[in-house]
């Protein structure tokens, strides 16, 4: 797999991603989504293909975490845009659809750190300790699950065993 390819696809993603936040109507929305969603496929096939090349485990959960997190969010976005285009007043429209576009930025980053072959546990560290200083999330809502190989991240839910857990977030 060429890595740099794959930094590439995931910088288009983000690019794009950032676009969507100034969206203000359904059609361009389904416009972006599309390069989008064509984007977020073509990276995660790269990050398929390199999961395979991995030999550390723990960096093959993390990939398989993060490319489930980033279909799911994928999701959630169109969710949250609709709700932000239906009541674009609504502080909690905007806010949720600014969360899951960073949350997608979070995973693409954690994709990329892992196909340049970085240590796991670093990635995981560095996650955590970023969200411990975020004094906008409350760690009190989040649970995980109780994996001894997949530790809490900066995602939505982990991936073990064929588990997957969902925070508890505030409206």
């Amino acid at each position: 797999i060429d890595i740099n390819e794959l930094f590439k696809a995931s910088n288009r993603v983000d690019v794009k991603l950032r676009q969507i936040r100034d969206v203000n109507n359904w059609d361009d929305f389904v416009h972006s989504m599309k390069v989008v969603a064509k984007e977020i496929q073509h990276v995660s096939e790269m990050a398929i293909a390199r999961q395979k090349e991995l030999k550390n485990s723990t960096a093959k959960q993390l990939l398989v975490a993060a490319y489930v997190d980033l279909t799911q969010y994928n999701r959630m976005l169109i969710t949250s845009t609709k709700a932000f285009l239906q009541h674009p007043e609504d502080e909690s429209a905007i806010e949720n659809r600014d969360y899951i576009i960073t949350r997608m930025s979070e995973v693409l980053k954690t994709i990329a750190q892992l196909a340049d072959g970085e240590d796991p546990e670093d990635i995981q560290r560095e996650q955590f300790d970023e969200m411990e200083e975020d004094d906008d999330d409350d760690l009190s809502f989040y649970q995980y699950s109780s994996s001894p190989i997949v530790q809490p991240t900066s995602h939505l839910y982990t991936v073990s065993h064929q588990h997957v857990s969902y925070p508890i977030h505030p409206p």
